[in-house]
């Protein structure tokens, strides 16, 4: 079984963490140091990963134990336990990364790493306020750590 809130865990902490340094007068001045968007992108970057490793996790445990799941009912599922949230909102969450990734500019299925990617830049963007957005290639950490065929 896969860790039981793991990744609602390391959310929650990494954006309370960031979001106490963007809301602090001296964090907003160091904003303005080049170093500092290496600092941030690296830390995002770690965390990015330990989430794709999480949320991998958990897609091999559900695919293995209900291996007659459609991939939008798969996705949902893994919402669901990963965020520790309801069918309802970790299916509107599913949507929502395919309206986001999967219809624009040509429609296909929404895939596994759309899923992810869209949880982790709700997850990071609310953490930055409006000093720095998001400084880590997003899209590119997850197309490494997770597989195009899932």
């Amino acid at each position: 079984m896969p860790p039981k809130k793991s990744l609602q865990v390391l959310a929650s902490a990494a954006g309370a963490n960031m979001t106490h340094r963007t809301n602090s007068p001296i964090w907003r001045q160091l904003a303005r140091l080049p170093l500092l968007d290496w600092y941030v992108a690296r830390r995002e970057s770690a965390y990015a990963e330990r989430q794709c490793r999480l949320l991998l996790e958990i897609y091999e445990h559900f695919r293995s134990e209900h291996p007659e799941l459609g991939s939008d009912e798969l996705y949902a599922r893994i919402v669901e336990h990963g965020l520790d949230c309801d069918s309802t909102t970790a299916r509107s969450i599913v949507l929502e990364a395919d309206r986001s990734f999967a219809q624009w500019p040509t429609e296909r299925d929404v895939t596994f790493r759309d899923v992810v990617v869209f949880l982790l830049l709700n997850q990071l963007l609310p953490a930055h306020s409006k000093t720095l957005g998001v400084q880590a290639n997003v899209t590119a950490i997850v197309a490494a750590a997770i597989p195009l065929r899932l």
